[in-house]
């Protein structure tokens, strides 16, 4: 009868374990995505709140002025809320204030730290997620000290040119990626020219 408990037991251990690991795995390839979108717009939304009600600093603005080439226009007299985001080096910026002058849009923009720490957490993910192998085998590397060489499929396959092109939906771009051939011309024997 002992026996036969700690075998249940077990087996439903089992089960429960490959669940867990099942519903990682489907969050890892489904949910994390849209987890991730979810809460840049929730940051946008609060950050936009507080800039509704005044609830920022005046020393944090930085001005970012762009040239319009726009005929005929006029010079505002005041800046005039607006809403909007951008993305410079790497941080994530809100507007928060806009000008004419002299053919130039200003935007006073704040920093958004709460979509920062997202990105943040959203590429120490992918790093984690992604370049497991490279840390594992820079260990390895460097427990061992001494050089290998490894052969990979590319060595054996043909080369391929990858490109990534931005496509815009919804003012989020997403990314789509497509593996063009490359002919290798240089391997090619010379022939004789024709005869004249």
């Amino acid at each position: 009868m002992p026996n036969s408990i700690s075998t249940i037991f077990s087996a439903l251990l089992k089960k429960i374990a490959a669940i867990l690991l099942a519903a990682v795995l489907i969050f890892n390839w489904y949910g994390f995505q849209p987890l991730m979108n979810w809460l840049d717009c929730r940051a946008d939304l609060q950050m936009a709140e507080h800039l509704d009600l005044h609830q920022y600093n005046e020393a944090d603005l930085i001005e970012i002025s762009v040239s319009t080439n726009l005929p005929y226009t006029n010079n505002w007299s005041s800046f005039e809320r607006t809403d909007g985001s951008i993305e410079f080096n790497g941080r994530h910026y809100n507007y928060v204030m806009r000008k004419m002058v002299n053919g130039q849009m200003i935007y006073k923009c704040i920093p958004n730290q709460e979509r920062n720490k997202i990105a943040n957490a959203r590429a120490t993910f992918f790093k984690m997620a992604f370049d497991y192998n490279k840390v594992s085998e820079s260990k390895k590397q460097d427990s061992n000290k001494a050089p290998s060489v490894k052969k990979t499929m590319d060595d054996f396959t043909e080369h391929r040119l990858r490109i990534t092109v931005p496509v815009l939906a919804n003012e989020n771009p997403s990314y789509t990626t497509a593996n063009i051939l490359l002919v290798n011309g240089f391997n090619q024997l010379p022939f004789q020219p024709p005869q004249a």
